[in-house]
């Protein structure tokens, strides 16, 4: 799945970005001149909307996707354990514990459901991925092939040697400093970043060893919580009024 402002030169001079001591230019209005090497954390690329990430998928399991949908994959690709396999009572509203999946013995993956406010059926809302190499990689080959399948990062950053490669619908959001810790995040200064923090996003990590990669987006199953939890308010105050109403004064 390539974005159609994705091209061949795009893919080359990222690669080019994320090596040593090189720089390329990319002939686009958003990108012309040259681009720092040295400092790779100021990169911006495209944006995008929620069905860029409603489409994306990694090992064939995608947002939104029903349990039903998760269960025929896990069986057709050879998937082990979570919730198939150990009876795992669905969510009340939302999973915050990821049931694991393993397939052989280099690769695992969680999946989080939620229940849906609408039919009550369960979909997941976020998918972490890892996977271990059986030998040291090339880090740039790497790279390149992941520009392939999932186009260019909105953000690129370095984590130690790690190269990380984030999507999602805002490039500027990424390098917010003062709303990163919990405590923060409560200010109302942050609620911008918050709200795209739990949106539609992704994020892969890159080294020489395996790869990272996290595809989310909480806010979809947190607007089912909140409609959940409001119908189960209404009732709970038509119970009581209901009590009250059949109530004995006994006088």
């Amino acid at each position: 799945m390539i974005p159609h402002t994705h091209f061949t030169t795009k893919i080359i001079c990222l690669t080019l970005l994320i090596m040593a001591g090189l720089s390329c230019s990319i002939p686009s209005a958003k990108a012309n001149g040259l681009m720092n090497p040295r400092n790779i954390s100021n990169y911006a690329g495209p944006e995008y909307n929620f069905d860029y990430f409603k489409d994306m998928s990694i090992a064939e399991f995608k947002l939104m996707m029903t349990e039903e949908e998760v269960r025929e994959i896990v069986k057709q690709e050879g998937w082990s354990g979570g919730w198939v396999d150990n009876s795992v009572p669905p969510p009340e509203t939302i999973e915050t514990t990821g049931y694991t999946f393993k397939k052989g013995t280099d690769q695992i993956i969680s999946l989080y459901r939620y229940k849906t406010a609408d039919d009550d059926s369960y979909k997941i809302y976020a998918i972490e991925f890892a996977k271990k190499f059986p030998a040291t990689q090339n880090t740039d080959i790497l790279v390149q092939r992941l520009l392939e399948k999932y186009g260019e990062p909105t953000n690129i950053k370095r984590d130690g040697t790690n190269i990380v490669f984030e999507y999602s619908p805002d490039n500027k959001m990424s390098g917010v400093r003062d709303c990163q810790t919990i405590s923060q995040q409560k200010q109302p200064k942050c609620f911008l970043y918050v709200t795209w923090l739990k949106g539609p996003r992704m994020t892969i990590k890159i080294s020489r060893k395996g790869l990272e990669m996290v595809l989310e987006n909480e806010n979809e199953a947190l607007t089912s919580q909140t409609t959940i939890n409001a119908r189960k308010g209404i009732f709970a105050e038509q119970m009581k009024k209901r009590a009250a109403e059949n109530f004995n004064l006994d006088f």
